[in-house]
């Protein structure tokens, strides 16, 4: 679940533009109660509107209150109070309608925005109230599909992984030999052209079984290409397929998606890996600006046998894959991320069995005119449960770090970015240590 998009410019679309008459609610006339603590004062105001049901005023000061701090059932349960008082308060329609939207109750928005563009209402708010509308509309939709689809361009300094040293290891009749390599299996640069096409089918039924949750289906599929210049055995094709229910509940602050999948990954249009997954997904928004997720996998994975990647079936086996995360808004235009990450691999060779452990932290930056920046560090520690005879009586262990930045700029629904990568792999056995310098161009568009 991506967080929900704060709906802040439409509030204040609203709150500046609606010329609607008070209509007997007094909005500039009473004072908040004087404390630094808005729970204290919506407390407060609470105790005053209970007192006198019938005061429109504290009821609105009470429901505004509970929007500013993002407690919308609390400010729908008083904007549906006063409405009950006097349903001719287009103005109040409107704020509650917001509300409900917040709260993913968009046919109740969906019936008061109906209501409001019925009456006499100015063509500025008319033309504002129309974004809500369609809002609602999409999301009663009970089949939805969206897509993307990118192309862009890596240019790679090392991307066959290619020791630094320029050697590798071999352990031959009790001793370890080092070889050097040639020129052809030396790093090399090279350029990848890639593309992607996904899409996403969502079902969710109008009738639900449970009032305060909603359940539904989601379908994917993706396929990813690329081709480098040179490099052909790298050239990669990637086929995933995934599909299970999906629930949202807890005022829509709980999401989970259970799903069951397969990937089919071909290495220059031979295949190479074949893997059925199932997973659990869970995202939860603890506050306006701060969501938790968590995320399990297990995969049942084959590999093929072919004369380029030699033999691979004994790589043959199940990988468990335990993730846990959380992205925090400092501002409206600045959010962190961070992600732990464990993946254990089980084959069939205690060898290639190994534990990686991957933790990650990222800042985005939102700038004017749909302009943003993304940067991030990643480290990752990777332990073979033991030595492989073949290479060296050492049980390998690997260390990666690796930063990124991003710069990209959205028109609309199109979505151009420029990006730097390095990553830098440090193993005790010298076969597996390698960097690379990555630039990427990649140009998105959503459908």
């Amino acid at each position: 679940m991506k967080m929900r998009k704060p709906y802040v410019k439409a509030r204040m679309i609203l709150a500046t533009s609606l010329l609607f008459g008070s209509g007997g609610v007094g909005y500039a006339q009473q004072q908040f109660p004087h404390t630094d603590n808005p729970q204290a004062q919506l407390m407060a105001l609470d105790a005053l509107r209970r007192q006198d049901p019938r005061n429109l005023d504290n009821q609105f000061l009470y429901a505004t209150l509970a929007a500013s701090i993002k407690d919308h059932a609390k400010a729908a349960e008083a904007y549906e109070d006063i409405l009950e008082e006097n349903p001719n308060l287009p103005r109040i329609k409107l704020d509650l309608a917001l509300s409900y939207i917040y709260l993913n109750r968009f046919s109740e928005a969906q019936r008061l925005l109906q209501e409001v563009l019925k009456g006499d209402v100015p063509p500025t708010v008319r033309k504002n109230i129309q974004p809500m509308l369609d809002k609602c509309e999409e999301e009663l939709k009970t089949h939805r599909l969206q897509g993307s689809f990118a192309v862009g361009m890596h240019s790679d300094t090392n991307p066959a992984s290619a020791p630094t040293s320029g050697q590798i290891a071999i352990r031959f009749a009790g001793q370890d030999l080092n070889f050097t390599l040639d020129n052809n299996a030396r790093r090399r640069s090279d350029v990848q052209i890639f593309s992607s096409l996904a899409a996403t089918h969502d079902y969710r039924p109008l009738t639900q079984p449970l009032d305060d949750a909603e359940l539904g289906w989601r379908t994917t599929g993706s396929l990813y290409k690329s081709e480098y210049n040179h490099n052909d055995p790298l050239n990669l094709s990637i086929v995933n397929m995934q599909t299970g229910p999906t629930f949202t509940g807890l005022d829509n602050k709980l999401n989970v998606q259970l799903g069951m999948g397969y990937t089919h990954i071909l290495l220059d249009n031979t295949t190479f890996q074949k893997s059925l997954q199932g997973n659990i997904a869970a995202q939860y928004l603890l506050s306006d600006t701060t969501q938790i997720r968590g995320f399990i996998e297990q995969q049942r994975r084959t590999f093929s046998n072919t004369d380029e990647t030699g033999i691979l079936d004994i790589r043959d086996g199940h990988m468990q894959s335990v993730a846990i995360g959380a992205t925090h808004a400092l501002t409206q235009k600045d959010m962190v991320d961070a992600d732990l990450r464990v993946i254990n691999e089980d084959t069939k060779r205690n060898f290639l069995d190994s534990t990686r452990t991957i933790v990650s932290v990222g800042y985005t930056r939102q700038f004017d005119d749909d302009w943003f920046a993304r940067t991030g560090v990643e480290y990752s520690a990777m332990n073979f449960h033991a030595s492989d005879p073949s290479i060296s009586l050492k049980s390998r262990e690997d260390h990666e770090r690796s930063g990124s930045l991003t710069v990209g700029k959205s028109f609309d629904n199109i979505t151009a970015t420029m990006g730097y990568e390095y990553r830098d792999v440090t193993s005790n056995i010298t076969n597996f240590e390698f960097d690379n310098h990555r630039v990427t161009a990649m140009m998105s568009v959503r459908f």
